[in-house]
């Protein structure tokens, strides 16, 4: 049964094999509509957003474990300071404050 162009309903008989074969072509496309909306981003994205995913750095195990190794290094030789060039290293470096409010608080 269907409403055809004229908005009329239409009764049609099918055979069992039609009806078997209309029913797995329907399952097969409910199927397909539930794996893209399980598995597909929905949203539009602009330039803007897949400019921005496409800039997206993955850090590597390796790069984790250098920059550690680094750092390690890094505080060592700082805690090697003086006490007055180890505060000055540290607020330039890590606090972001300028020579000059180091120097002349």
């Amino acid at each position: 049964m269907f409403n055809n162009i004229d908005n009329e309903t239409v009764t049609v008989e099918v055979s069992e094999d039609v009806y078997a074969l209309f029913n797995t072509f329907e399952l097969e496309d409910l199927v397909l509509m539930n794996e893209f909306d399980r598995h597909s981003e929905h949203s539009e994205l602009g330039e803007q957003e897949l400019a921005r995913r496409a800039e997206i750095v993955h850090i590597t195990i390796d790069d984790i474990v250098a920059a550690k190794i680094e750092n390690e290094t890094l505080m060592a030789a700082v805690d090697k300071l003086p006490s007055k060039q180890r505060r000055r290293v540290i607020l330039y470096f890590f606090h972001g404050f300028t020579l000059l409010s180091i120097i002349f608080p």
